[in-house]
């Protein structure tokens, strides 16, 4: 458990981060991520198997975000506008869900670079757009029977769904990031 707060392992930033590339090639990356994370946003709408690749659209952002945080930032509202043509309602839910997300934890891997920070920090985004959705937008995201009064025991389930749902993320993203890094490094 030591381990896991004291660890740091963010190793494939130094793969991310580009001085060298132009304005032009920031905002064509951020473009076809954004276009990326559109696309596995509103998968949603064939229900099953599709409601399982929408949760993919953060990590689009998570890569864009770890590029700079001006291009994942750009690359989060080009989604919610893509988002806004295909899929009005989607794309607020994405606004505050899946993509504040996927900018949190890009955010945390650069900036607070401990897995326990990024974890804290990406749940906590994550379960206050969820709470707002929930109490002060009343949009049912967790189903119609949850929602409408703030209880306490409520708040504490979303918080620990979060803080499980942003651990894995992640794990994934260091485990794909790691692949990523010996792939470019042979």
């Amino acid at each position: 458990m030591k381990k896991f707060f004291m660890k740091s392992d963010v190793l494939m930033l130094k793969q991310m981060k580009r001085n060298d590339e132009s304005n032009a090639e920031r905002v064509v990356y951020g473009a076809l991520l954004g276009t990326i994370g559109a696309i596995l946003q509103s998968s949603g709408m064939f229900g099953g198997i599709g409601l399982l690749i929408s949760a993919l659209s953060s990590f689009p952002i998570v890569l864009a975000t770890l590029r700079s945080l001006r291009t994942g930032f750009l690359t989060y509202l080009v989604t919610f506008a893509l988002l806004s043509m295909i899929q009005p309602a989607e794309a607020y839910v994405y606004l505050i869900t899946t993509g504040l997300l996927g900018l949190s934890m890009g955010f945390g891997f650069r900036v607070l670079k401990k897995e326990w920070l990024v974890v804290l920090f990406s749940a906590t985004a994550l379960m206050l757009g969820i709470l707002f959705l929930l109490l002060v937008i009343e949009f049912p995201v967790l189903g119609p029977s949850i929602g409408g009064e703030l209880d306490l025991r409520l708040v504490l389930y979303i918080f620990l769904f979060t803080m499980i749902y942003s651990f894995i993320w992640m794990k994934s993203i260091l485990i794909i990031m790691k692949k990523y890094a010996a792939i470019v490094d042979k």
